[in-house]
C-alpha cells in the first residue's frame, strides 16, 4: 500500500531537501541491493552474446531483406543491452571481481565500441561531477549557466547551441563520439595512459568494419556500421536526457547535497517494463546515481524500497524526451533549467 501511494504523490509535495536522518535512511535501504549475482550476471552476459551472435550469423547466412530488418533490430537491443553490462563493469557493479570486471568490459568494447578504460574515466568524472556547478570538467558535455553562456563569443554560442540542438544530440554528438571522441586519444586518455588500449581497439574496428565490407560485401557493412551509429546515437540520448530538465538540479559545491542531486538532478524513466528490459535498467536513473554499485537488473527493487520509504524521483516520459533537449542552460537565480 505504501508503494502505491507513492507513486500517487505529485512531485511538489517530496521536499527538496530531505533532513540527514531521511537521506541516511534512503541510502541504506537502497545499499543493500548493491550485491551483484553471479548467476543473474553470466546469465544475462551469455543469452544477450547469444542472442546477438545469433542475429549476426542469420544475417550472413540469408539474404532475405525482411529478415535483414528483424535480425537488425533485434541486434540493436542486444547491444543496448551490452552497452549497459560494460558500464556495470566500469563502476565494478557487475561482479564482484574487479578482475573479472575489467576483462569483460574491455572485451564489450569489440561489440558496442565503446573503449572502456576511457568510458571508466569519462564516466566516473560524470558521477562525481553531476548536479556540481564547481565540479564540471573537460571529459564531460559539461552545462553551462546563462551567465557563462552570456560571457561566449558568438562563434562558442552557435557551437554549444548547435550541440544541444535536436539534431546535435541525436546524431552530430553520437558520430563524434563514435568516430573521433572513442578513436584518438585525448590529453586526458594520454595522460591516464590509455593511449595503447584505445588504439588497439580502433585496429580490432577497422578490421571488422574493413572486413565486413571486402569479404561479405557493402550491404552486410551497412548492416554493421549503422547498427553502431544507431547504437551510439541511443546510448547518448538515455544518458543525456535523464538530467536535462526544467527542474533538474545544480548547486554550488557548498550548496551541493548528494541525495538530492540523485533524486532531483536524474530522473526515473516512466515507461513500460520491455522499454527498460531492452535498454538494461538505466531508465532508472536517480538509483543508479545514488548508488552506482547496484548491478542494473537489481535497480528496478531498489527504486520500489525508495518509493516505498517515501521519496519520489523526477519523472519523465519517452513522450517527453524531445522536449528536454531545449534546456541547455542553468539559471542560477530562477534556479532552473532554461532554454536559449
Amino acid at each position: 500500500m505504501q508503494v502505491v501511494l507513492c507513486f500517487l504523490l505529485n512531485r511538489s509535495e517530496i521536499p527538496r531537501h530531505m533532513d540527514k536522518q531521511s537521506k541516511q535512511n534512503l541510502l541504506r535501504k537502497i545499499r543493500k541491493f548493491a550485491k551483484p549475482n553471479a548467476f543473474r550476471s553470466y546469465m544475462q552476459l551469455g543469452t544477450t552474446t547469444f542472442v546477438l551472435l545469433l542475429c549476426v550469423a542469420m544475417t550472413l547466412l540469408h539474404s532475405n531483406a525482411l529478415l535483414w530488418v528483424l535480425t537488425w533490430l533485434i541486434s540493436l537491443v542486444m547491444l543496448m543491452r551490452l552497452v549497459i553490462v560494460q558500464h556495470d563493469c566500469g563502476h565494478n557493479s557487475f561482479l564482484s571481481s574487479r578482475t573479472q570486471n575489467k576483462i569483460i568490459g574491455y572485451a564489450l568494447g569489440i561489440p558496442t565500441t565503446i573503449p572502456f578504460g576511457y568510458w571508466c574515466l569519462s564516466h566516473n568524472t560524470h558521477h562525481r561531477n553531476q548536479s556540481n556547478l564547481d565540479a564540471r570538467s573537460e571529459t564531460e558535455y559539461p552545462t553551462l549557466t546563462v551567465a557563462e553562456f552570456k560571457g561566449l563569443s558568438p562563434r562558442e554560442k552557435r557551437r554549444y547551441k548547435l550541440t544541444r540542438s535536436a539534431f546535435g544530440v541525436c546524431f552530430l554528438i553520437p558520430l563524434v563520439l563514435l568516430l573521433g571522441v572513442y578513436r584518438f586519444p585525448n590529453a586526458a586518455a594520454r595522460n591516464a595512459k590509455l593511449t595503447l588500449s584505445m588504439l588497439s581497439l580502433d585496429l580490432i574496428l577497422l578490421a571488422i568494419w574493413a572486413g565486413s565490407f571486402y569479404f561479405v560485401g557493402p550491404m552486410f557493412f551497412g548492416w554493421v556500421f549503422s547498427l553502431h551509429v544507431v547504437l551510439m546515437s541511443i546510448a547518448f540520448i538515455f544518458f543525456y536526457f535523464q538530467h536535462q530538465y526544467e527542474d533538474a538540479y545544480w548547486a554550488s559545491k557548498k550548496d551541493f547535497d548528494f541525495v538530492t542531486a540523485g533524486l532531483q538532478g536524474s530522473s526515473f524513466l516512466q515507461t513500460s517494463r520491455f522499454v527498460h528490459w531492452c535498454t538494461g535498467n538505466i531508465g532508472y536513473h536517480h538509483i543508479h546515481h545514488l548508488c552506482w554499485s547496484i548491478p542494473n537488473y537489481a535497480l528496478p527493487a531498489a527504486h520500489l524500497a525508495c518509493l516505498a520509504a517515501g521519496h519520489q524521483p523526477k519523472k519523465i516520459t519517452l513522450w517527453e524526451v524531445p522536449s528536454t533537449f531545449g534546456y541547455a542552460l542553468w539559471d542560477s537565480q530562477q534556479q532552473k533549467m532554461v532554454k536559449f
